[in-house]
């Protein structure tokens, strides 16, 4: 009520910047074929970026052969399956980068959208899992334009929410070896299945490529009024560190899982400024297929040890084949709420299809004793199932850890605390 009471307070209209635009750039490269290094650079110092609402935009086309039988459609989160690695360097020192590009994004992406964001998404090459199997939210005629947001590629656009001011940038992007992760086969009916699911066949899948044409950089800036911009200058001439803290998405992976219902995985060291503080775990078993999703090789308990310390403390004695996974369910549930602080937190998934195509097992290790924050930190998985691991499993583990480093705009050096 008291704030209807307060009739002189006039309006405040937010006049610190005059113009606010987006400029492209525009890679170096010629060609953008597989295992290429891409780099864009912007040289505009005297210019102010916002970078964390940049964007990536990438034009190509889907080439499939002609003697290969069956509906390929682009994977989920494909664009990223375009790419092993993408950096992002200040002043030519390295400040973000996420390996395993594909794997990464799409589990941080299960985990951090809603159904909403998908929407929002779909010129990125996102989908609602109801139309895994469907195109044209995407592209006509198999040419596409996407356009990636750079907060859910690297954690450095996601968490600095600042202006960057005086420094050159680089965005590097490291083409994949093969397009292979990036597309997927529609299931075929049983008529068809023997004619699409021989090995022959399979293979000519295998090589259908996404040919890219162009990729751009689009950088959003602005122009300060004249006070506004005083004030920045003024930290310029101080010669003032300016903090840039963010949560790296650090990807550990274990190739071959033995075939066993008990494994563990000694996965690295952590100084105690790294620490870990989420960790997101899935498995990926190898197919006949082109496309496989996440598999929750009938988990029952799995357990995060940094040090001697455990996380979760309880065991979660689920079964995935009863159905009794809710416990599992739940930790990915309430990842939004405790990574972003939101009080409705809103999943991707829902409980059927987390168990059918992302099961993915969160682990909040964020509250730590005194012995974890001042000390090296070695970080242990350790994993129980009701049935021995399918062959050919893969583990990955995106450990979101702190990063805290600075730059000098005044003398443009970069360092790490």
């Amino acid at each position: 009520m008291s704030d209807y009471l307060q009739v002189l307070e006039k309006y405040q209209q937010d006049d610190n910047v005059k113009r606010e635009y987006y400029l492209e750039h525009q890679s170096y490269n010629n060609s953008y074929g597989n295992n290429d290094e891409i780099r864009i650079e912007l040289r505009n110092k005297e210019k102010f970026t916002i970078p964390c609402e940049s964007y990536l935009q990438i034009e190509g086309k889907v080439e499939k052969p002609v003697a290969a039988v069956g509906t390929v459609v682009m994977n989920q989160n494909s664009m990223m399956n375009l790419f092993d690695e993408i950096r992002f360097e200040i002043n030519n020192q390295t400040i973000d980068k996420t390996k395993n590009v594909g794997v990464t994004t799409t589990m941080k992406g299960y985990c951090s959208f809603t159904p909403n964001d998908i929407v929002r998404l779909q010129p990125a090459g996102w989908k609602n899992e109801n139309k895994l199997y469907k195109d044209e939210d995407f592209m006509d005629d198999n040419e596409f334009v996407a356009q990636c947001p750079l907060y859910m590629c690297m954690g450095f656009f996601e968490r600095y929410r600042r202006a960057l001011v005086n420094c050159n940038q680089t965005l590097i992007l490291i083409r994949s070896g093969t397009d292979s992760s990036a597309i997927m086969l529609v299931p075929p009916t049983e008529a068809q299945k023997e004619q699409v699911m021989s090995k022959s066949n399979i293979a000519l899948i295998k090589q259908t490529k996404v040919n890219i044409t162009k990729i751009k950089w689009v950088v959003k800036y602005f122009e300060p009024n004249v006070k506004t911009e005083l004030g920045l200058m003024r930290i310029l001439d101080n010669k003032k560190w300016l903090p840039l803290e963010f949560q790296h998405w650090d990807t550990a992976v274990y190739p071959l899982v033995p075939q066993t219902t008990a494994h563990t995985w000694p996965v690295r060291a952590y100084s105690g400024v790294e620490k870990p503080r989420y960790l997101l775990i899935a498995m990926v078993t190898e197919s006949d297929g082109v496309h496989g999703n996440f598999n929750h090789c009938s988990l029952r308990n799995i357990k995060a040890y940094l040090n001697a310390d455990e996380y979760p403390y309880e065991n979660q004695n689920a079964d995935f084949d009863k159905g009794k996974y809710a416990i599992f369910y739940n930790s990915y549930a309430q990842f939004q709420s405790m990574y972003y602080g939101r009080l409705n937190p809103y999943p991707y998934l829902d409980r059927v299809n987390y168990k059918k195509i992302g099961p993915i097992f969160v682990i909040d290790c964020s509250k730590q004793n005194e012995t974890v924050k001042s000390s090296t930190v070695d970080l242990r998985l350790d994993f129980e199932c009701v049935n021995q691991f399918p062959a050919k499993t893969t583990l990955y583990c995106v450990i979101i850890h702190d990063c805290q480093m600075e730059y000098n705009a005044f003398t443009g050096e970069v360092r790490k605390l």
